[in-house]
């Protein structure tokens, strides 16, 4: 069915699109009607696009179940926590953990389910929602390359990480649709539209906790690229963001009260890697250096899969696919024109990248590829204006830069396609054999297992923590604050962990095995009592793209303590 369904979007869209490039070249048709098909065009993709996927892969980031059960101890009484009795905020979005409480408390039901596909519905709205307010700005405006609004369209509903976080229970279309609001003030003038710019400000602050920085990135490109006078600009700037302090002050006062503190407890757990030299007065210029030789990975991987740099991509491809994007998208801005849009999205993917390559140098670590969409649309808009007027200041093409800029994005579209598709296929059997046949049964094996009072200490979360409803002592600690606390007093390694916390549990990946075997308590302490093995079953697909993602997660050890001490 899901099979059929495929089908038929592709063919509503393909004759959609057919219908736009005979009325493109037809000199009778009226700007009109052209943006009557466009529009359509747009919809159809927009909205059939994410449906076919989740209906081929039934994908649900781990994530979202860690948020999830939050909304759930919400609705049930227990309050906004993980761990009933313990007022940890081990989740990032307000938004992902209310609205989904929300769904819970009206369709009830006996797990998420029903409260996802109603999120689902939400979000896909929104990522529909983004995208037609900068649809909309690329019709109104005449003054690019005629073929932009067509060449979004494509690049949008082809960006695979958008489109799969819009549908696995990740806050990443409001933070997208969020955005798209934000610029569309910024472009059509913060002084003017103020009210549009709170709007999008105060969503952003719902959405993420690193919202401040993409709305400091809006309001010095305003600076930079508004038609308004100063004077304007600066006021529409500071009363957009006197609405938006203002309602997100509620939120604030109340998860301070009741958690104790307003940053989320997952923040403080993953700051605590932060190298050291970053918090050390005086070295901005080291801080400098190591974002700007971070920033070709971070800028590029904003266009490749989800975590391609596992293993199981071609990934030197991948690699010069997403840096000539990326460079692209970034330096835009600089060529003098009057695409001020395609140019205000250039400086805006820069901003965001160089913020991405700074998480990157941050966490020491590959950048989590839900952040990535929140550069990638930026990335979009500047992709569909750049080409033509780039195509000018290349030597040798000066005559001929549409052809050039044709046969660019055709290569560009031919490559999103590509990936949306054989991303695809991975996230359906990730779904199947890492999710379903893995973790979660690892979750139940947990949940038969475990006595009341037991602890379990793991680092994948999602699922197992889930399903095994246990209380759950994590690495890194995102709700665990004795694990954070340990960590930041004694520097604590997974070692030291155990020797104090003395987990009942423990659920292993292999390295973490290898590691813990050369650790005497744990060979005295500790048996194991369980081994959950996938990797014969991958081994089984004749071809899997980004398999090592899938590898990494496809053996589990659970160990449990022999006697107490």
């Amino acid at each position: 069915m899901a099979g059929n369904c495929n089908f038929r979007v592709c063919g509503v869209g393909a004759r959609t699109l057919i219908l736009f490039l005979m009325t493109a070249r037809d000199p009778n048709t009226s700007v009109q009607d052209k943006s009557a098909v466009l529009s359509a065009l747009y919809l159809i993709l927009a909205l059939g696009v994410p449906i076919v996927y989740v209906m081929v892969t039934h994908h649900v980031w781990e994530d979202f179940l860690i948020t999830f059960r939050h909304s759930q101890n919400l609705v049930e009484g227990r309050g906004l926590v993980y761990q009933p009795g313990e007022r940890v905020q081990g989740f990032t979005s307000p938004m992902n953990t209310l609205l989904p409480a929300a769904f819970y408390w009206f369709v009830g039901g006996s797990d998420y389910s029903r409260a996802l596909n109603l999120y689902r519905v939400v979000s896909l709205l929104a990522y529909v929602g983004g995208g037609w307010v900068i649809l909309r700005l690329m019709l109104i405006d005449r003054g690019a390359d005629r073929w932009s609004p067509l060449v979004f369209i494509l690049l949008y509903t082809t960006e695979a990480k958008t489109v799969a976080y819009t549908m696995n229970g990740q806050e990443t279309a409001f933070m997208v649709a969020f955005l798209c609001l934000g610029f569309a003030a910024i472009y059509r003038g913060p002084g003017k539209f103020w009210r549009l710019l709170a709007l999008g400000w105060t969503g952003l602050l719902y959405t993420r906790p690193d919202a401040p920085v993409f709305i400091a990135a809006l309001g010095v490109s305003a600076l930079v690229f508004s038609a308004e006078n100063q004077r304007e600009i600066i006021t529409g700037l500071l009363k957009a963001g006197g609405v938006a302090a203002l309602a997100y002050l509620p939120w604030f006062a109340w998860s301070w009260w009741y958690y104790g503190q307003p940053i989320p407890n997952t923040l403080l757990a993953k700051s605590i890697d932060t190298p050291g030299y970053l918090l050390v007065p005086g070295n901005l210029g080291s801080i400098i250096i190591s974002t700007l030789e971070s920033f070709p990975i971070a800028a590029g991987s904003v266009f490749e899969p989800i975590y391609a740099s596992v293993g199981g991509w071609p990934q030197p491809w991948l690699d010069l696919f997403g840096m000539a994007c990326a460079v692209v998208s970034a330096f835009y801005w600089m060529i003098p024109s009057r695409d001020h849009m395609g140019r205000l999205a250039s400086l805006l993917f820069l901003f965001t990248a160089a913020y991405l390559s700074f998480v990157r140098v941050w966490a020491i670590t590959a950048v989590a590829p839900w952040y990535l969409p929140s550069a990638g649309i930026f990335g979009t808009i500047a992709l569909a204006r750049a080409a033509v007027e780039i195509a000018k200041c290349i030597p040798g093409v000066k005559r001929s830069p549409v052809a050039f800029a044709r046969v660019f994005q055709g290569c560009v579209l031919a490559v999103a396609v590509v990936l949306l598709v054989t991303m695809t296929m991975e996230m359906r059997i990730q779904q199947r054999e890492i999710e379903q046949n893995n973790r979660r049964v690892i979750g139940l094996w947990l949940h038969d297992n475990v006595k009341p009072g037991q602890t379990v200490m793991l680092e994948p979360l999602g699922y197992i923590g889930y399903y095994s409803n246990a209380h759950i002592l994590d690495w890194p600690g995102l709700v665990a604050p004795a694990v954070v606390r340990l960590r930041r007093e004694k520097n604590a390694v997974l070692d030291d962990i155990v020797l104090d916390l003395k987990p009942d549990w423990i659920v292993l990946r292999p390295d973490w095995t290898f590691n813990f075997l050369r650790f005497a308590y744990f060979r005295e302490n500790y048996a194991v009592e369980h081994v959950f093995d996938v990797s014969k079953t991958l081994d089984h697909y004749s071809y899997i793209p980004g398999k090592g993602y899938l590898d990494s997660d496809s053996i589990f050890i659970v160990v449990h303590r022999k006697t107490p001490d």
